[in-house]
C-alpha cells in the first residue's frame, strides 16, 4: 500500500553435494537460506525476525547429527530458533526448536512457558517397480543395472569392480560361463574354505541416515554350501547394520534378501557396504532405499499462564503412492510412460483421524486419484467415549443415540491386488454408515 513492506534477507547456504554443481547434474538445490525478515513502515523497521541455525560443528540438536555434505563438509540446514525484535530493538524471548530424534522438530518452546511436543511414526514400503531409483543395482558381467561391473570383451576385462578387498583369500572379477561374476572367497572341494572380506562405498544418491533398505544378493559357490556375512558398517567404530546378518551353510545357488535400517547417527562418509564370504561367486547385488514418509501421531500442547496441557492424537489408514489401482495414467500408459514413476508419488492417506483433548474425533476421507489426490470428500465428527466410540475399526453406528441421521456415506473398498502397502484398515470391506 505504499506504506508497509516486508523484506526477506538471505545468506549463503552450504549443505549440498559438490557433484550437484557440475554441468551434467540434474539436481535442483538451493544456495541461499533465510537470515531475517524485516517489516517496515515508511522505510523504518518496526519488526525484525531473526533466524538462527545449528553450526557446522554441531553434534546434537541438528538434523542427521553425523552427516556431512561434501560441499565444505557442511551439516544439514537446521533451524534452531526465531526471535522477534521491536522497533526499539528490544527482543522477545526466542522461539526454540528441538530435534530430539535427529530428524524432525520434536519440541517447540516459545520462551514464555508455551510448549509443544510432537511424536512421529514412519510409513515405508518396498518399491518393486523401479529397480533403478535410489538403488545400487549391479548385475555382474552384464551391462544392465545402475552400476554394471565385471564386464568383459572376450577374455579382456574392460570394467572392473568398485568393491575392494579388505582381508582374506581370493577376490575380484572372474570371467565365466555363461557370464562373468565377482569372486569373494574360494574353496576347492575337499579343502578348507578361504574366506574373504570386501567392502564398497555407498553411492550418495542412496545414502540416507534412518533410511530403510532392501539388500539382495544372488550367486552361487565353487564347492558346496557357503557362509555369508553381509550388511553395512561404520568402519571406524565397527558398528554394523541392524539386524546383524550372518547366514551359515547356505546352499548353492542362493538368493539372500533382507531389510536393514541405517541408524540416524551413522557417519555416512565412513559407512560401507560389506560382504564376507567363504566361497562366493556373485551374479547380482542390490542395495535399494525404501520410500518413506513420517506422520505425526501425537501432539501435546502446554499453554501459559494457565499451564493447561492438551493432548491430540492422530491416526491414518491406507496410505498409498501412485499405483495402477488409484492412477488412471499408470493403468492406461504403464510405468515407463510416467514422468513420476509408479510407487514414487505419495498420494496421502485414504483416511485420517484426530482426537482432541475433549475426546472429539474428526475423521476425514481423501481421494487418491490423479486429479483429486489429497482432496477430502467426507468428514465425520463424533464423541470418543465408551458409549459411542472406541476406535474407527470397531465403530458401530447403532450404538449412537440422539443423533439426527444423515445420508449414508459409502466408504470405498481399497484395492487389494498388486503391491501391498499394509497399515491398519487396509482390508476394509464396503461399509455404509448412517452418521
Amino acid at each position: 500500500n505504499g506504506k508497509y513492506s516486508v523484506s526477506f534477507v538471505t545468506e549463503a547456504r552450504t549443505d549440498y553435494q559438490t557433484s550437484w554443481t557440475t554441468a551434467a547434474s540434474r539436481t535442483l538445490y538451493g544456495t541461499k537460506r533465510l537470515k531475517e525478515i524485516l517489516v517496515q513502515h515508511l522505510g523504518a523497521t518496526v519488526r525484525r525476525y531473526a533466524l538462527s541455525y545449528a553450526p557446522d560443528t554441531a553434534t546434537s540438536n541438528v538434523i542427521y547429527p553425523q552427516f556431512k555434505w561434501s560441499n565444505v563438509n557442511a551439516k544439514t540446514l537446521t533451524l534452531r530458533g526465531v526471535q522477534e525484535f521491536g522497533s526499539d530493538g528490544i527482543a522477545l524471548p526466542s522461539v526454540l526448536f528441538t530435534y530430539g530424534d535427529g530428524l524432525h522438530v520434536t519440541d517447540v518452546n516459545n520462551g514464555q512457558g508455551g510448549l509443544v511436543h510432537i511424536n512421529y511414526e514412519r510409513w515405508t514400503y518396498f518399491d518393486d517397480w523401479n529397480d533403478d531409483l535410489r538403488s545400487l543395482l549391479t548385475i555382474f558381467g552384464d551391462g544392465g543395472g545402475t552400476h554394471p561391473e565385471c564386464l568383459y570383451s572376450g577374455n579382456t576385462l574392460i570394467k572392473g569392480t568398485e568393491w575392494t578387498k579388505v582381508s582374506g583369500g581370493p577376490f575380484g572379477c572372474e570371467n565365466g560361463n555363461p557370464k562373468a561374476h565377482l569372486k569373494v572367497g574360494y574353496q576347492v572341494q575337499g579343502s578348507a574354505a578361504q574366506a574373504t572380506l570386501a567392502r564398497r562405498s555407498i553411492p550418495e544418491n542412496v545414502a540416507k541416515p534412518v533410511g530403510r533398505y532392501r539388500l539382495n544378493i544372488v550367486g552361487g559357490s565353487f564347492a558346496g554350501a557357503v557362509d555369508v556375512n553381509w550388511g553395512f558398517r561404520e568402519w571406524a567404530t565397527g558398528r554394523e547394520s541392524i539386524p546383524f546378518v550372518y547366514s551359515d551353510n547356505v546352499a548353492s545357488p542362493f538368493s539372500l534378501d533382507q531389510s536393514f535400517e541405517m541408524p540416524v547417527d551413522f557417519n555416512i562418509s565412513d559407512t560401507y557396504l560389506y560382504l564376507e564370504c567363504t566361497d562366493c561367486k556373485l551374479s547380482k547385488y542390490q542395495f535399494a532405499l525404501f520410500p518413506q514418509i513420517y506422520r505425526v501421531v501425537s501432539r501435546t500442547v502446554t499453554v501459559q499462564p494457565t499451564g493447561v496441557v492438551s493432548n491430540y492424537t492422530y491416526r491414518y489408514d491406507n496410505a498409498s503412492p501412485n499405483t495402477s489401482d488409484n492412477s488412471a495414467a499408470a493403468l492406461a500408459y504403464g510405468n515407463n510412460a510416467l514422468y513420476t514413476k509408479g510407487l514414487r508419488e505419495y498420494r496421502g492417506n485414504a483416511m485420517s483421524q484426530v482426537v482432541n483433548p475433549e475426546g472429539l474425533a474428526t475423521v476425514n476421507w481423501f481421494y487418491q486419484t490423479d486429479t483429486l489426490k489429497g482432496r477430502a470428500y467426507d468428514t465425520l465428527v463424533m464423541k470418543q467415549d465408551q458409549a459411542t466410540y472406541q476406535n474407527f475399526d470397531s465403530y458401530n453406528p447403532a450404538s449412537i443415540t440422539g443423533w439426527t441421521p444423515l445420508p449414508t456415506i459409502a466408504i470405498p473398498t481399497p484395492k487389494t491386488s498388486g503391491t501391498y502397502f499394509g497399515g491398519p484398515g487396509f482390508d476394509w470391506g464396503l461399509e455404509s454408515y448412517n452418521t
